[in-house]
């Protein structure tokens, strides 16, 4: 699936690609043909050696017509082995620029499809991949995903920090979800999407599995002297089915509304349990 979606949105990789394989079949067959060239090569020498002999027994004017065909012999070997040489180096451009091309396009699609931060999909990429599914009439679930109180730890420490702990809930994501069916991306600074097309229960498992990493986990950084800091790693998440809505515009709304009525609830639950310690300790 997701390499159908790479192609729909940059199929010139795959034609690239042709072109390259193409140029090795060419370059296959020349080595071939040079490999046959150094045979009549071996074969010319020995054949050069028995008219060396026979010009010796033979008169002068049959001595010059063995002359003049080795001489023939001499001349169309060489040509054939100087058209292969030519060859072997216009195919030998022809890869360097094919590769080139690769990498050329390689890297705009990765630029204008990755996040540079967690290299995982970009928002161009998942709203392209929407509507793509959305057009083709797929089942799929879109998750919203927000990192709480990222703010608060960029202020304390540096934004630095602030970058690990995306990586750090961005790698956890790719553990959980990156699978065929699941398209994982970084949409904006503290805030990640899932575009999966997996059934609804396989979904809240991972999500499920996800919560209780979540709550057991310390994400762990070094301030400016070096001294390291255990942090809670809190997010928040809605999701929606595009069966629910009748655009692309309400599904992102619905999946938004439902990621901040989760957030609400997990703010309520971390008051209470924050309250409740106060009071054990007192």
């Amino acid at each position: 699936m997701r390499k159908e979606i790479e192609n729909s949105i940059f199929w010139e990789i795959d034609y690239v690609k042709k072109v390259k394989e193409n140029t090795q079949k060419v370059e296959e067959n020349l080595n071939k043909v040079q490999k046959k060239i150094a045979d009549i090569i071996l074969i010319q020498e020995t054949l050069f050696k028995c008219i060396k002999l026979l010009t010796l027994k033979y008169k002068l004017d049959e001595r010059d017509k063995l002359i003049k065909l080795k001489d023939r012999l001499l001349a169309i070997v060489s040509e054939i082995w100087n058209l292969s040489q030519e060859s072997q180096l216009k195919v030998q451009d022809i890869k360097e620029k094919t590769d080139k091309s690769l990498s050329l396009i390689r890297s705009f699609y990765d630029k204008t499809t990755k996040d540079p931060l967690t290299w995982l999909w970009n928002n161009e990429f998942i709203n392209n991949l929407i509507q793509l599914l959305w057009e083709d009439n797929r089942n799929f679930f879109l998750v919203y995903f927000d990192l709480n109180d990222l703010k608060k730890v960029n202020d304390k420490f540096w934004h630095l920090a602030g970058d690990m702990l995306i990586k750090c809930f961005a790698e956890k994501l790719v553990l959980l979800f990156w699978e065929e069916k699941n398209f994982i991306a970084r949409i904006h600074w503290d805030e990640f999407n899932i575009i999966t097309l997996e059934w609804e229960k396989k979904l809240i498992s991972k999500l499920n599995k996800l919560d209780l990493w979540l709550e057991n986990s310390k994400f762990t950084i070094q301030d400016e002297s070096w001294k390291k800091h255990n942090m809670p790693i809190s997010v928040a998440y809605g999701y929606a089915s595009n069966k629910e809505v009748t655009n692309v515009t309400d599904l992102i709304k619905l999946a938004d509304k439902r990621m901040y009525k989760n957030k609400l609830k997990k703010k309520q639950l971390n008051f209470k349990e924050n309250r409740l310690a106060e009071c054990i300790s007192q």
